[in-house]
């Protein structure tokens, strides 16, 4: 469906994730609250050690107020 919107065949419901990468999109209304839902990020345990450095980043802290 995202590529028919994209190409212009019609309108539909995206999420934002989706028609922010494709761009050259245009919201035509507003945020709808009962689409959305969490956002799960699921890693390997072996990454678990990385991800916890990088915890700062994703949270948008500054990893010296960590320190």
């Amino acid at each position: 469906m995202a590529l028919a919107v994209k190409a212009s065949v019609g309108l539909g419901g995206l999420s934002c994730i989706t028609a922010a990468r494709l761009g050259g999109l245009v919201r035509l209304g507003s945020f709808i609250e009962e689409l959305s839902t969490e956002l799960w990020i699921l890693s390997h345990p072996a990454l678990r050690e990385a991800i916890t450095r990088l915890r700062p980043l994703f949270l948008g802290e500054d990893a010296q107020d960590r320190a």
